[in-house]
Formats: structure tokens, sequence, C-alpha cells
């Protein structure tokens, strides 16, 4: 599958809605941290969910959806399912790094945002695959 054979517009709208929700995500995380009152998996926990309710109108609506279609159960339940994947991921990455990098400040912030990009990655393939039967590809493609 070469990269003209991807849903372009498909991948533009979900990449505003996580830039969107990643920073928000990051944020909370972040002011948690920062705020030294949590762990770092806790805080990054909290910075994602907060994000995922989000994302899920986002998404919803303007990703995969419309603003004029009904929801649909369908792709809510692919977009949890994604977003749960991005989570035990994200939770994955962090536990296995954070005996190396031991953590503090900004560097806990550095630790949640390489676990964020891991688990966005992990998020669009499963949301698109269980959202869309043809994946990222453009139906043109997925026909031939």
């Amino acid at each position: 599958m070469s990269f003209r054979d991807l849903d372009k517009k498909l991948l533009s709208r979900f990449f505003l809605v996580t830039v969107i929700g990643f920073g928000f995500d990051f944020l909370v995380a972040y002011v948690l941290i920062r705020a030294g009152q949590v762990s770092v998996p806790a805080a990054a926990s909290a910075g994602f969910v907060s994000a995922f309710l989000l994302n899920c109108v986002m998404h919803e609506r303007f990703t995969f959806g419309s603003f004029t279609q009904r929801v649909s159960l369908r792709r809510s339940a692919g977009i949890l399912l994604g977003a749960l994947t991005a989570l035990a991921t994200r939770l994955l990455v962090i536990v296995s790094l954070e005996p190396v990098f031991k953590p503090t400040g900004d560097r806990a912030a550095v630790l949640v945002l390489v676990a964020a990009g891991v688990s966005c990655a992990v998020n669009f393939y499963v949301t698109s695959r269980a959202v869309r039967p043809h994946g990222i590809r453009t139906r043109r493609q997925a026909k031939a």
C-alpha cells in the first residue's frame, strides 16, 4: 500500500483532532506532574481520559462521522477500542521506561510525551481499522 492509496482527508481530520486532544492531554498531565501530587502513570492516565472524552466527540462528529449524522454505536465502540488499546500502550511504555529514566519534573513530562507519541500511532491504527472496514485506505483502493 502506497501513500497515494491512503485516505488523506481522513488522515488530516484524524491528525487535527489528535493534535487538539494531545495538547489537552499533555496539559492536564503536565499540570498534575508539576503540582507533584500524583505519579507519572496516574497523571498520564488522567490526561488521557480527559482528552479521550474530548476526542470522542470530535472523532464522532468530525473525523469519522458528520455533524448531521446520528451517533453511531459502531463508530463509538471503535473509538473506545482504539482509546483503551492506546491507554494500555501508553502505560506499558511509561512503566517500562520509568525505571530507566527515574523521571521527575520535566523528565517525567518528556516520558509522557514519548509514551503519548507511541500510543497515538497505536490509537490511529486500531481506531481506523475498527471504525472503517477498509481501514486507512481509500474506498477506491480497498475495492481493487
